[in-house]
C-alpha cells in the first residue's frame, strides 16, 4: 500500500519547505519553498491521481494550475522526492513521468526506460513509455506498446491499445509486428465478438487467411444471431478479397437463405 498520506501531510503543512535542491550559479543548493495555497487547491487532483495515475482530466488540470503559476518544475520536484522516498510505488513514478512528458522535459525518455525497468509488469507504465519514446522518435518505442497490450488484463483497454499498435506498426511499415500481434490476439480471445473484431483488424491489413481462421473459431463458439451474421459477412469479404469469389458468393447465398427462413418463420438452413 502506498504511503501517500505522509506526502500529503508534508505538502499541506503550514510551514512547507522541502529540502529539494536547485542549483545556483555559485553551485550551492537552496531549498524550494512551495506555494501552500496552490498545494491545497490541487489536493483533490493529486488525490485522484493517487487512486488512479492513468486519469487524464486530473493530470491536465494539475499541470494547468501549476504551469499557469509558473511553478510546474516544483510539482515535478514533489513527485521526484516521493519517488526517492518510496521507490516501489509505481503510481508516483507514473505521475512523475507524465508530468515530465507534459512539460516537454528531455529527461522524460530516460525516466520512461527507468520506469519500465523498475515496474516491468505494469501495463500502463509500458503504454506511457511508448508515448514518451515515440514522441522522442525512439526506434524501440513500439516494443513498449506491444508489451503494454500483452500485460493489460482489461478487455476494453487491451482492444484500444491493440488498435493503436496496429495503426502505429502499419504506419512504421512493420508488417511483421502487425501480423505477430494479431495472430497472438486471436489465440488469446475467447468470445465470438472479440474474435470477429480481430478478424476485421486482420482483414484491414490484408491478412485474409488468418482472418478466416479467426472467424471459423468464432463460429464454433456459439455466437448470438447478430454475431453469426457478422461472421458470415466478414468471411465473405475476406474470401472475395483473396480471390475466392465463388466461395464468397456461395456463402452469401447460404446466409440469405438462412435469414429468409428466419423471417418467414421456417427452419434455418445451414
Amino acid at each position: 500500500m502506498r504511503v501517500w498520506s505522509n506526502l500529503g501531510r508534508a505538502l499541506c503543512a503550514s510551514s512547507l519547505l522541502l529540502s529539494l535542491a536547485i542549483g545556483e550559479d555559485d553551485g550551492e543548493a537552496v531549498p524550494i519553498e512551495f506555494d501552500q495555497a496552490l498545494l491545497e487547491s490541487t489536493t483533490q487532483l493529486r488525490t485522484a491521481l493517487y487512486h488512479d495515475p492513468s486519469l487524464d482530466a486530473p493530470l491536465a488540470q494539475l499541470v494547468e494550475a501549476w504551469r499557469d503559476a509558473g511553478k510546474l518544475d516544483q510539482l515535478v520536484a514533489v513527485y521526484e522526492d516521493h519517488c526517492l522516498s518510496y521507490p516501489d510505488d509505481p503510481g508516483s513514478a507514473i505521475v512523475r513521468l507524465r508530468l515530465l512528458h507534459a512539460a516537454g522535459d528531455p529527461a522524460a525518455a530516460r525516466v520512461a526506460r527507468e520506469a519500465v525497468a523498475r515496474f516491468p509488469d505494469d501495463p500502463f507504465a509500458h503504454h506511457l513509455a511508448w508515448r514518451v519514446l515515440n514522441d522522442a522518435r525512439d526506434a524501440e518505442a513500439l516494443v513498449e506498446l506491444e508489451r503494454a497490450v500483452e500485460l493489460e488484463p482489461r478487455a476494453w483497454r487491451r482492444k484500444r491499445w491493440s488498435e493503436e499498435l496496429v495503426r502505429a506498426a502499419t504506419l512504421a511499415g512493420k508488417r511483421d509486428v502487425v501480423e505477430r500481434h494479431l495472430r497472438a490476439r486471436a489465440q488469446r480471445e475467447t468470445r465470438p465478438d472479440q474474435l470477429v473484431a480481430v478478424a476485421r483488424a486482420m482483414a484491414d491489413v490484408h491478412l485474409h487467411e488468418a482472418a478466416l481462421a479467426a472467424l471459423t473459431d468464432a463460429a464454433g463458439r456459439g455466437p448470438d444471431t447478430e454475431t453469426a451474421v457478422e461472421i458470415e459477412l466478414v468471411a465473405a469479404a475476406c474470401e472475395a478479397a483473396s480471390g475466392q469469389r465463388d466461395a464468397a458468393a456461395q456463402r452469401l447465398d447460404r446466409l440469405g437463405d438462412r435469414l429468409r427462413g428466419a423471417t418467414d418463420g421456417g427452419p434455418a438452413t445451414g
